[in-house]
């Protein structure tokens, strides 16, 4: 699952509401501690896409996969 957003302060939510929609798509309730976990690690990276490519590039770009054993 993927989703590109402008590098913008906002889009930090953006993402993580992404990532919440498409975890629960997934199966994965969004009241576990795991989810919690990757809402928070997309946060801070998305922070950090933005506060770094801010004026240099136009979007960032998070790109989820699941994998199950």
């Amino acid at each position: 699952a993927t989703v590109t957003l402008p590098s913008d302060p906002v889009s930090v939510s953006s993402a993580r509401r992404y990532v919440a929609r498409t975890l629960a798509e997934w199966g994965l309730s969004e009241d576990t501690e795991l989810a919690d976990t990757i809402r928070l690690i997309i946060s801070e990276l998305a922070t950090n896409a933005v506060q770094h490519t801010f004026g240099q590039s136009p979007t960032f770009t998070v790109d989820l996969r699941l994998e199950r054993d």
